[in-house]
């Protein structure tokens, strides 16, 4: 007989994969914007020396980040899933009139994609890792990697989970 399943409604599981990607995220001060608008996050020097950089309201600047990777089998494993039952939840196996959970899982995949497609286009080290990372987990190759400038994302989320 097979187990009662974790999540009876769509906003159930978007609440919980919101909850833990907050949970991975945390805010770092700007602390200078080279000349090319790139953020530099920590100076090397001595911490009564730093200044934050301002936005145009003359507030800091803040930029989130993730600490841990946002990846699908880690999101699975936190919302308390193996990958496979994840797998069923996206396919709309148990998608029904009221609840699309297979939208919530395409949108946590499009988030976790537009992250590494970020990642591989600011990161100086790395970028091997990053581009086996988009070629096995999205089927990205190289070509598409590089024009991903045309790539729009739409995720929907809030704090008290998904809305559509």
């Amino acid at each position: 007989m097979p187990n009662k399943r974790k999540y009876t409604s769509a906003k159930q599981l978007a609440s919980a994969v919101n909850k833990y990607l907050r949970s991975i995220r945390t805010k770092s001060i700007v602390y200078e914007v080279d000349a090319e608008g790139c953020y530099v996050l920590d100076k090397s020097v001595d911490p009564w020396e730093k200044i934050p950089a301002k936005d145009d309201n003359g507030k800091p600047l803040y930029v989130e980040r993730y600490v841990v990777p946002p990846e699908l089998h880690h999101i699975a494993d936190a919302v308390g899933m193996c990958y496979d039952t994840w797998l069923k939840y996206a396919s709309g196996e148990y998608d029904t009139q009221d609840e699309c959970f297979s939208r919530v899982c395409s949108d946590t995949k499009e988030l976790c994609l537009r992250w590494a497609l970020k990642e591989m286009h600011t990161r100086t080290k790395g970028i091997a890792a990053m581009e086996w990372v988009l070629r096995v987990n999205y089927g990205i190759s190289d070509d598409s990697a590089n024009s991903s400038n045309e790539i729009v994302v739409k995720i929907k989320s809030s704090d008290d989970g998904y809305e559509e």
